[in-house]
């Protein structure tokens, strides 16, 4: 629509090492306000030290400091914390970067459409209360979350539960960054956490290993290198600021066959150069 701002989406693939999705588990009643505030869909990948998964990170780190240059004076920008690095067992430095978003919008403050928590995201009920909080879930909360599978060089998507992502898959993550003010003149650059495709369950049993043995997951992910594509992001249009509308990465197979993305060549390779051709390669 004319006037309207679209939201920057970038992909990030890589490895799932936590990740946190409705429904909860730890509710045995119904939340309270301070609960409903704090509650959050998450996700950690990492790349077990591969060089993509690696200029993945430097490549975010390269839009903090992008967002660093445009800080109102005085003004001053606090480090990403969702991006840490730690020790493997051989003592070599690997990176996990975290995506999460907030699972309810204080109403005040709700941009976008109002949805209804479906019973898959909370069978028990725990969470249907939180109107008398005066927060909602809308759109701009919703995780979408699908299985992605290649098919005469063709991918398709499918709508899969929460509960058929795991520790151990390969994925690809839908996510935009944000300033938020924290008070005081500073502000955080946050991941929003959009959407995440599973890759299917060929490439998933390649690294269902890796957090038990990671050589073996070094000789397997030569075949299927994770390739970062955090720098691939839709058009912002620059006009005054509006609320963003959200934008689909992933279209389910039975919704729009035309809509499905294409991806040509795809092939497996055993060199050291060799990648993997995801979805993203289709959101140029």
């Amino acid at each position: 629509n004319e006037g309207q701002q679209l939201e920057a989406l970038f992909a990030v693939q890589g490895i799932i090492t936590d990740v946190s999705l409705a429904p909860f588990s730890q509710f045995r009643s119904p939340i309270s306000a301070n609960q409903a505030k704090h509650l959050r869909q998450s996700i950690s990948l990492t790349g077990y030290g591969l060089q993509a998964f690696e200029i993945a990170v430097q490549n975010i780190m390269e839009l903090y400091a992008r967002f660093a240059r445009l800080m109102p004076k005085k003004s001053t920008l606090r480090p990403a914390d969702f991006i840490t690095t730690r020790s493997n067992a051989l003592g070599e430095d690997e990176s996990t970067i975290d995506f999460s978003n907030r699972f309810f919008t204080l109403r005040k403050h709700a941009t976008t459409d109002i949805l209804p928590i479906q019973k898959e995201l909370d069978p028990f009920d725990r969470l249907s209360n939180t109107r008398k909080h005066k927060y909602e879930y809308t759109e701009d909360n919703e995780i979408r979350i699908m299985e992605a599978k290649s098919k005469d060089n063709e991918w398709k998507f499918k709508k899969i539960k929460s509960s058929e992502i795991a520790v151990g898959d390969i994925v690809e993550v839908q996510v935009n960054f944000t300033l938020i003010p924290l008070g005081n003149n500073e502000y955080g650059l946050k991941a929003i956490f959009r959407e995440v495709a599973r890759f299917d369950n060929t490439l998933a049993m390649v690294s269902c290993v890796s957090i038990i043995d990671r050589a073996t997951v070094l000789i397997n992910l030569q075949k299927a290198a994770v390739k970062a594509q955090v720098r691939r992001a839709r058009t912002v249009k620059e006009n005054a600021p509006k609320p963003l509308k959200r934008i689909i990465a992933y279209t389910e197979e039975e919704e729009d066959d035309e809509a499905l993305l294409r991806v040509k060549n795809v092939k497996l390779t055993n060199n050291e150069d060799g990648v993997w051709a995801g979805p993203s390669t289709a959101l140029n």
